[in-house]
């Protein structure tokens, strides 16, 4: 016999808050024109989903890989 046999799972996706004493960095990237202006966003946020900090960055022509570890590098900086 054969069948086919399909296996799906349904997963929230949002926001949650970090552990008590900690912050959480959450960091976006965009690509436009075929890669040819990247940018990337990120804020801080406590564990009471308060604002503490952010940033904007416009990285120009580069690749998804550099996007992200400008990302993470100024999550870092910032902690």
């Amino acid at each position: 016999m054969n069948q086919n046999v399909i296996v799906k799972r349904v997963q929230s996706i949002g926001w949650e808050a970090p552990t008590q004493g900690f912050c959480k960095f959450d960091v976006d990237g965009s690509v436009k024109n075929l890669g040819q202006s990247i940018s990337y966003k990120g804020m801080q946020h406590d564990m009471d989903a308060i604002w503490k900090v952010g940033c904007n960055r416009k990285l120009g022509k580069c690749t998804i890989m550099a996007n992200e570890v400008w990302g993470i590098l100024t999550s870092l900086e910032q902690a």
